[in-house]
């Protein structure tokens, strides 16, 4: 029984850390995804409360920039820092420019490729669905 009871504890430690590895190892991968090609992410595509909606000139034109070094920025003038807590959640913080309130902004990702960027936040109650582009 004691010798059962040992070798299910040790596979249970396996599992743990190798999960643990795996979500370490994609964590670093997604992050990797996210400042490769430039970093340049352009907006294509936006749906509110699951409703695409058509984007504008400036929407179309609109960029996000992913630096190796955990900084962002944005061609609406927005600058701050990013952080990939989860291998699905993309945090970035900055500075409000009309209130000088330090904002957080979570973003579940939906899709991380090479190419894609897809992701998911809620802002004043409406969950609002962003796709990205990556600019070579």
């Amino acid at each position: 029984m004691r010798k059962s009871c040992i070798s299910i504890l040790l596979i249970g430690i396996l599992f743990c850390s190798c999960t643990k590895n795996e979500n370490v190892y994609n964590i670093t991968k997604n992050s990797k995804l996210l400042y490769s090609n430039n970093g340049r992410w352009q907006l294509s595509f936006v749906a509110l409360n699951f409703v695409e909606q058509p984007l504008t000139i400036s929407q179309r034109l609109f960029v996000k920039h992913y630096t190796s070094d955990g900084k962002f920025s944005d061609s609406d003038g927005l600058n701050g820092t990013w952080t990939l807590p989860s291998q699905d959640t993309l945090v970035e913080n900055y500075i409000n420019f009309s209130s000088g309130i330090a904002v957080t902004q979570k973003y579940k990702i939906n899709t991380l490729s090479a190419s894609q960027l897809n992701v998911t936040y809620v802002v004043s109650g409406a969950e609002i669905t962003a796709n990205y582009n990556a600019i070579p």
